[in-house]
């Protein structure tokens, strides 16, 4: 390690307090997962303390995975990506730099791509045409910059659909966009829906997030004596 690095590493470890346990660590990461934002000053920030804490990787990309599908609003994931996406090639920058002593950067590599496929399913298929074409051109990135190689791009492209993966898709996200639909062709498709639009209705309309108004038709149609009629749902009473 020559001088420079050695000053920037001093640097890097003065600006980062030390942190103990693992409690206090994810403390500070939830408090940089609610703060998402796609500015330069945050990027770096993050990235730099992800990286400060690298013997902790797999504690912290875990987190970040259990974490997304509940980060709200979904262009906040989006904003997660570009913070993953730097993290690869600072990463990869060090490792072809640094060749005795790039460990935790390879290590964060693999770990990032063989979690990429749950982060990416569970952002891009509540996104728009122009962000879900932002995420497209960071994966081309990473090709370019043979942080992956094509397979491993190939790969990772795949998980990019326009439905929910695997246990995120409910009767309630059928039933609301049937309520919305003006043309609907049965069988329905789970292609036809719309989640960007689903998405956005319920948080303007409703004013709380799908997932919560998923979970509430889930137990009503899952209450002890069956589903609950519409007109005999209990309602607030009303001040007098």
């Amino acid at each position: 390690m020559n001088n420079y690095q050695q000053h920037h590493q001093q640097q890097q470890n003065e600006e980062f307090r030390n942190i103990n346990n693992d409690d206090d660590l994810l403390g500070e990461l939830n408090d940089l997962l609610n703060d998402l934002n796609p500015s330069n000053s945050y990027i770096k920030y993050a990235k730099d303390w992800i990286l400060r804490y690298s013997n902790k990787s797999n504690l912290i990309i875990n987190t970040i995975v259990q974490r997304v599908p509940v980060i709200e609003p979904p262009e906040k994931r989006l904003f997660l990506l570009f913070l993953i996406s730097e993290i690869l090639h600072s990463c990869a920058i060090e490792k072809t730099l640094d060749h005795h002593h790039h460990h935790h950067q390879e290590h964060y590599i693999t770990l990032l791509y063989q979690n990429l496929p749950s982060i990416l399913s569970n952002t891009y298929y509540l996104l728009d045409n122009q962000q879900k074409d932002k995420i497209k051109n960071i994966c081309n990135l990473w090709e370019e910059r043979k942080i992956f190689n094509p397979n491993e791009i190939k790969s990772l492209k795949s998980n990019l659909k326009d439905v929910p993966p695997l246990g995120i898709a409910s009767p309630g996200a059928i039933v609301t966009h049937l309520k919305l639909a003006s043309n609907v062709t049965l069988p329905l498709n789970p292609t036809d829906i719309n989640y960007y639009h689903l998405h956005q209705f319920d948080r303007s309309a409703n004013n709380y997030s799908l997932y919560d108004s998923l979970r509430q038709f889930q137990e009503n149609i899952n209450a002890p004596n069956g589903p609950v009629p519409p007109n005999t749902q209990q309602q607030p009473q009303s001040q007098q």
